[in-house]
């Protein structure tokens, strides 16, 4: 009886943990060196088959630029989103890794290689209101 009931406590302990992520979310991002910055805004869906869907837009040179999701994980405390990208003619494929602050802000950095150069930094988003 008594593994029953630590069994139990320890699944419920788990799925309270297990929060979702799902949302509209809007910071900003900053590259390292400076030379890049501006607005970022993550929509994270889970869908129904319990995958997660990433859409990522980020502004460049006053527009939002739209992205073309590779990969995405918003697990837990964990966000992890690989995109590929144009702006002005030059392509590049990101990677934002991320954890929660809180239950409404997530924090972390970002890479990118393409035609255009590479580029690191940091970002922070918060869930919309």
């Amino acid at each position: 009886m008594l593994r029953i009931t630590l069994l139990a406590v320890l699944l419920f302990g788990v799925s309270a943990v297990a929060a979702d992520r799902s949302g509209e979310y809007e910071g900003t991002y900053a590259s390292t060196d400076g030379d890049s910055a501006g607005k970022l805004r993550i929509v994270v869906q889970k869908n129904s088959d319990s995958t997660w869907r990433c859409q990522v837009f980020f502004t460049a040179g006053g527009g939002e630029i739209p992205t073309k999701q590779i990969s995405c994980s918003a697990d837990n405390d964990q966000i992890v989103t690989e995109f590929d990208a144009d702006v002005d003619g030059s392509t590049f494929h990101a990677t934002l890794k991320g954890s929660a602050v809180d239950g409404k802000t997530f924090e972390g950095t970002y890479t990118t290689a393409g035609s255009g150069g590479d580029d690191q930094g940091k970002w922070k988003v918060s869930l919309r209101s």
